[in-house]
């Protein structure tokens, strides 16, 4: 008995010793893998990844300097022969005009259209020697004849200037270089994991429930709506605690989090303080985190092998929790709480369970009690009311819970031809106008209803891209889809909500968001299409013009203002903000639409009719000074009148006389503004461009002149996409979404908005509109159309004239310097001189399609050329023209 029991304990003795070895083994095995894995990983680190021309581009600088030579030694001849004067200078730069582009470097100053309008200096020489000497004179007086009375070679001044110039080139360079090399490698493999998986494997960042997480993520891949994959990406320039923290416990944290998904975390590292990181701390990494790489291991295969093995691994076990889900949903579909002891679980597993339901059910309006043993609606007596309508359906009391839902109150509520209707205001956001019609008639769209509707709706919402029918059935797909092709032949679209999608508001998170969805599902979407084409733009499409509204708000206070800008560039909108803007900063402003003032009798009309004011029966210039003391009449406030499109009353009074005196009308304008009376703001294009740019016109100095210019690359894409994305039209890659819209506007926000409408009326054809989508695809199929070229083009050369339309159409061809522009003009216009020349330059730059650079006419309107291509030939004559 003893020998066998020895014999057993021999052979147990044994079999651990065994299983030591091997488990010793098995480690020794992992450490082996993991410091193999370490060391490749290490190996493959880029140190640094941004270059020393990142700082300086000294090829750039040198070409600036040796560009600029021969004109710094003809100011340096200025400079030896003594203190530089005025009138030296001013017959300088008539003798060598590049002079001045020098001058400016070597000021630093910015030719941007605050400092040109602040200190009076022009893109160009002028050509009059008057203007010349002014020129001269502003110059010395912000600084010039200081710089140059050292006696420092230009040259090395140059230098300074260029890296001066240099600097605000270098964000450009060396900007996120890392987050876009790993955007393109993942986009790049995620495409090849399609490919070779056949499923639909995507980058979905939403298809992870946890907003914590996705925070902590760039990245969610998903596979069929599943997240399998969590990336995240650090780029370390340098090493220490933090650092260190970041990689041996925040990530490894962040996989443990996303292993009850699961899902693999994916983190791509890279820089000189990855390098630099300890053994110990890359040993947590690599053992706690599936799969660490760097940019250089991610482009060559491990981020494709990382996301094939994600892909294939089973999903995980949720049957328990589905089940549990299924129980918490019928509960709260049948009433407004469910409690912890409903469950089929222990105490602490039911919490969990009714706080995992409130977690991934966010879209819907639920309140989780302080104890997390009770989950119910936020709004029961909504959810009650729903459950009712949908059992016996009420006209009054289906109104009333569509108004709660919008957080809105009924403004007019009425019973007519068997229908009950209200109007309630709406925000002032896509796709909604201010105010809508809601009509609640429980047999549905019958064609007596649907003549009525569209009736009211058009008399008591104006402007209101569609209507709400509340009725006591909901629509089929068959049904929605025949309803949405009817919707293209009425003045208004008619959304039909039923007991279904009623609770579904009545239950929502966001019931807006969900009223857009079936907005967008039953409509006709030219209707509802966010994009203002030819009126001015509201409140809720002002994008990217802040900067120009608080010149003028900074400037009216003391002085006039003169906003100039090609048409449909956003003159009237800015003019209508500002007037918003002025009521609410104290000022007692008055806004007139000039497009039908010519005459002098006109304006007084425009007057009494918008003002209220009455003035002399035949109104003169001198008049005006008795208008605006009626108009400040009984107030302290500060008097602005706000004048759009001036043009014509401008050409008038240039061309009419009032005792002999030129120009009286505006004459008056600027002596009231100069006495402190009133101060005006005007907007205008060639006219007021040409009176304000003329140093003999009495409009020289009177008002500040503003050039509106093309809108900068993120407004003019948020004035694409936010308003897609208010209707509820996702964007896929809104980074390549936005560079297609810049490089086809360039910014211009009237053909920016004619885009994103064609967009919507390109999303009409889709039948299945449960997720309506656009990528940048759809940009470049919208503008390869014969339209969107004749748009273009007529749009950005509005006004232009024949000498302006073939200066265009030849600095279209390649850059070329002033100059050398006037030599080739000169075969075709043997009279042109520089002056006539720097006026039309000056206009195509307001038009925003050529710019002037280093000495050299270049394009502007990058998509130009292309534009011109669609109309054949060198000469484009586009209908407008023709006419």
């Amino acid at each position: 008995m003893d020998a066998n029991i020895d014999l057993q304990k021999q052979l147990v003795d044994e079999q651990a010793i065994i299983g030591l070895a091997f488990a010793k083994t098995e480690k020794e095995k992992a450490q082996v893998s993991s410091d193999h894995s370490i060391q490749e990983f290490r190996e493959s680190v880029t140190s640094f990844l941004l270059s020393e021309h990142d700082f300086i581009d000294w090829d750039s600088v040198s070409a600036g300097i040796s560009g600029a030579k021969d004109a710094a030694a003809e100011l340096d001849k200025v400079r030896s022969e003594g203190e530089v004067s005025i009138e030296r200078l001013a017959v300088a730069l008539g003798e060598h005009p590049q002079i001045y582009d020098v001058a400016l470097s070597l000021i630093a100053f910015n030719t941007s259209g605050s400092q040109v309008s602040k200190w009076g200096l022009g893109p160009s020489v002028p050509t009059s020697l008057s203007g010349r000497q002014h020129l001269a004179r502003q110059l010395l007086h912000i600084g010039l004849g200081k710089v140059l009375a050292g006696t420092a070679p230009i040259t090395d001044l140059l230098t300074i200037a260029e890296v001066y110039k240099d600097s605000f080139r270098r964000r450009f360079r060396s900007g996120d270089r890392f987050g876009g090399e790993v955007d393109k490698i993942v986009r790049a493999t995620v495409k090849m994991t399609v490919a070779e998986l056949a499923q639909p494997v995507q980058i979905q960042n939403d298809s992870l429930a946890d907003p914590n997480l996705r925070r902590s993520l760039d990245y969610v891949v998903a596979i069929a709506g599943r997240p399998i994959v969590g990336i995240a990406t650090v780029f370390q320039n340098q090493s220490g605690g933090r650092q260190q923290r970041d990689l041996s416990v925040t990530y490894p944290i962040l996989q443990q989090k996303l292993s009850e998904y699961g899902m693999s975390l994916v983190l791509i590292a890279d820089g000189r303080g990855i390098a630099e990181a300890s053994d110990r701390t890359l040993l947590q990494l690599f053992e706690n985190v599936s799969y660490p790489m760097t940019i250089k291991q991610a482009r060559e295969g491990a981020l494709m092998t990382a996301l094939m093995a994600s892909a294939q691994q089973p999903a995980p076990e949720t049957l328990d929790a589905t089940a549990v889900a299924r129980l918490i949903t019928g509960a709260l579909d049948a009433r407004d709480t469910i409690t912890t002891e409903e469950l089929p679980l222990a105490n602490g597993p039911a919490i969990l369970a009714l706080a995992r339901y409130a977690e991934s059910h966010r879209n819907l309006a639920l309140k989780l009690s302080s104890t997390g043993e009770a989950l119910g609606w936020t709004h029961p007596e909504f959810v009650g009311e729903a459950r009712r309508i949908a059992v016996m359906f009420d006209s009054r009391r289906a109104l009333d819970l569509i108004a709660h839902r919008l957080d809105t109150k009924i403004e007019r509520t009425d019973t007519n031809d068997g229908l009950v209707w209200a109007t309630i205001p709406t925000p002032e956001s896509p796709p909604y106008t201010g105010k809508i019609l809601v009509v609640a008639h429980g047999p549905g769209l019958t064609a007596d209803a649907r003549k009525n509707i569209c009736r009211y709706a058009l008399e008591l919402t104006p402007g209101s891209a569609f209507a709400i029918l509340l009725a006591e059935r909901d629509l089929n797909s068959a049904e929605t889809e025949a309803h949405r092709k009817r919707q293209a032949v009425l003045p208004v679209n008619i959304v039909i909500i039923g007991p279904k999608l009623l609770r579904q508001i009545a239950r929502a998170a966001n019931p807006v968001e969900i009223l857009n969805k079936v907005v967008l599902d039953q409509s006709d979407l030219a209707k509802v299409s966010p994009f203002i084409l030819s009126n001015a733009t509201p409140t809720r499409m002002f994008f990217g013009r802040a900067a120009e509204a608080a010149t003028i708000l900074g400037t009216v206070a003391t002085n006039s203002v003169a906003l100039l800008g090609s048409r449909r560039i956003g003159k009237t909108s800015l003019l209508r903000h500002v007037h918003q803007e002025l009521q609410e900063a104290n000022f007692r402003p008055f806004f007139g639409d000039c497009q039908t003032v010519k005459t002098w009798d006109d304006f007084a009309a425009l007057a009494k009719a918008e003002w209220g004011v009455d003035t002399a029966q035949q109104f003169r210039p001198q008049h005006l000074g008795g208008l605006v003391q009626k108009l400040s009449a009984g107030s302290e406030k500060p008097v602005v009148i706000l004048l759009d499109e001036i043009d014509q009353l401008l050409e008038w009074d240039r061309t009419h006389e009032e005792d002999s005196v030129p120009e009286a009308f505006f004459r008056a304008c600027r002596s009231l503004s100069q006495e402190g009376a009133v101060q005006f703001v005007f907007s205008g294009e060639r006219m007021i461009a040409q009176r304000i740019w003329d140093p003999e016109s009495p409009h020289w100095n009177f008002c500040r002149p503003l050039a509106l210019a093309q809108l900068t690359s993120d407004a003019a894409t948020s004035l694409l996409v936010r308003p897609l994305k208010a209707i509820g039209i996702r964007i896929e890659d809104e980074i390549r979404f936005g560079a297609e819209a810049w490089r086809l506007t360039s910014g211009h926000p009237q053909i920016a908005q004619y885009l994103g409408d064609r967009l919507v009326r390109r999303l009409d054809s889709q039948s299945n509109r449960t997720e309506l989508q656009l990528n940048a695809e759809d940009i470049v199929a919208v503008a390869e159309t014969y339209e969107y070229a004749e748009h273009y083009l007529n749009t950005y050369w509005g006004q232009a004239n024949s000498l302006e339309r073939e200066i265009s159409l030849m600095v279209a061809k390649a850059s070329i310097p002033p100059r050398d522009l006037l030599s080739e003009l000169k075969n075709s216009h043997p009279t042109l001189d520089e002056g006539s020349l720097e006026a039309a330059l000056r206009m195509l730059q307001l038009y925003g399609i050529i710019i002037e650079e280093e000495g050299e006419i270049r394009l502007r309107a990058a998509w130009f050329n292309e534009a011109r291509s669609y109309f054949g030939g060198t000469r484009v004559q586009l209908p407008e023209e023709a006419q």
